[in-house]
């Protein structure tokens, strides 16, 4: 399954600024499987003033793009070599001779 433990690892980790604080809570939101976009729930708690504990919940949406790896990667196909003829080149050679 693609909402795995691992996964919101991941995701989590790829959150700037948590390290200040302490997350309490952190879950995946349902979306539809062919949107290709992960949402997660995070509720996280700070210490605002002396003894005064704030608390906030938000949810952050991640889009997945896919990528193949180099090593399976077809490569691209060959140039072509693009040939231009002068037609009047192509006139004057092929004149009868008198």
């Amino acid at each position: 399954a693609l909402e795995s433990k691992e996964l919101l690892a991941i995701c989590l980790r790829k959150l700037r600024g948590l390290n200040k604080v302490r997350i309490i809570d952190a879950s995946f939101i349902w979306t539809e499987p062919h949107s290709k976009r992960l949402r997660v729930k995070i509720t996280i708690q700070t210490e605002a003033f002396q003894g005064t504990i704030v608390q906030q919940q938000f949810e952050v949406e991640y889009v997945v793009a896919n990528q193949q790896c180099s090593g399976y990667a077809l490569p691209p196909p060959p140039k072509e070599p693009k040939i231009s003829l002068n037609s009047s080149q192509l006139l004057s050679n092929s004149s009868p001779t008198e």
